[in-house]
């Protein structure tokens, strides 16, 4: 009941429903409760209901809380409780809300099946155990792999694109943001192509796992922020920072510097620049900035590649070797 009425409640503020995969974080919610629900019915025909009540009340907090923080993570995603959760560009994957069923839903079929004889005959119970223990490894087979956070995988069919010279393309609940993100580009992608960075058809909120041709740049704006921010956010496309990996603990290559080299290319002000990124990578920039543009430009096409490879970065413009 409390979930129903929190759903209920987000719906009313939002004005929304779910979509399909709200709805199966709901299903998965709810199969885990009952679940829990039989399974300590099940317990408490079988034991004094003193003992079964605080054992099934300690066991499930235990095995929600306490899986969270342990070492080894694959148990974690088998509780119910979410740690990774959806945004516009990227949704938890599916089998992260059916590793839960497959456990929960299992068990307590398991339990359903012996509690439906007085005296359950041993194909019964052989049948039940053999439930348990088909859903538990297809559960374990889905998360065994699975680090700290459940799988991600590209949220789509929820893109509007408008207007041109750049197509502005953003998830709907974006949507207004496509003016103040077109004019923003009229103002900076001129300033970039004026060092020879060729300017986009499309900026596209999209997840780093899309596929985007060299015509179009990951653009990720966000609500609430003035024309400035706008401007940076386009800037920033130029190179996105989800484009570079992880390479190892080790690797000293960071985009900073292309950043805010990007950043007062396109305008924007020395003060926010080195907010926006670091004193040290806008006084870096800086000094690429005095170059001339084609010098710029083959430092920032170098730059970005062995940052995406995870290659040693280029001297800067300058520098000694």
């Amino acid at each position: 009941m409390a979930q129903l009425a929190g759903l209920m409640a987000a719906a009313l503020a939002l004005w929304a429903v779910p979509d399909g995969q709200g709805w199966l974080a709901a299903a998965s919610a709810a199969v885990v409760v009952m679940a829990w629900i039989v399974l300590g019915f099940g317990l408490g025909a079988l034991v004094p209901r003193a003992v079964a009540a605080p054992a099934v009340l300690i066991g499930c907090f235990a095995w929600m809380t306490f899986t969270a923080s342990a070492n080894t993570t694959w148990p974690r995603h088998l509780t119910g409780m979410q740690v990774s959760a959806s945004n516009l560009t990227d949704i938890v994957s599916t089998e992260a809300f059916v590793a839960p069923i497959a456990l929960t839903g299992a068990l307590a079929l398991a339990v359903i099946l012996v509690g439906s004889r007085q005296q359950p005959g041993k194909i019964l119970v052989t049948a039940s155990a053999g439930l348990a223990v088909a859903g538990t490894l297809v559960a374990y087979t889905i998360v065994r792999d699975w680090g700290p956070g459940a799988p991600m995988v590209a949220r789509t069919g929820t893109t509007v694109c408008s207007l041109e010279s750049p197509t502005v393309c953003l998830p709907k609940e974006y949507s207004t943001l496509a003016e103040p993100a077109h004019t923003a580009a009229g103002k900076v992608l001129p300033r970039l192509e004026s060092v020879g960075i060729h300017a986009p058809s499309r900026l596209l909120m999209t997840s780093r796992e899309t596929p985007v041709s060299g015509e179009t740049w990951r653009f990720h704006p966000s609500h609430g922020t003035g024309p400035e921010a706008m401007e940076i956010a386009v800037a920033l496309s130029a190179a996105p920072a989800g484009d570079v990996p992880f390479c190892s603990e080790s690797y000293q290559g960071t985009p900073d510097v292309v950043h805010a080299w990007l950043l007062l290319t396109a305008g924007i002000g020395a003060e926010t620049v080195s907010n926006t990124t670091a004193p040290e990578a806008a006084v870096a920039a800086a000094r690429v900035r005095l170059r001339p543009a084609a010098q710029q430009l083959d430092w920032f096409n170098s730059t970005w590649t062995s940052l995406k490879e995870c290659q040693t970065p280029p001297a800067l413009p300058g520098s000694a070797s």
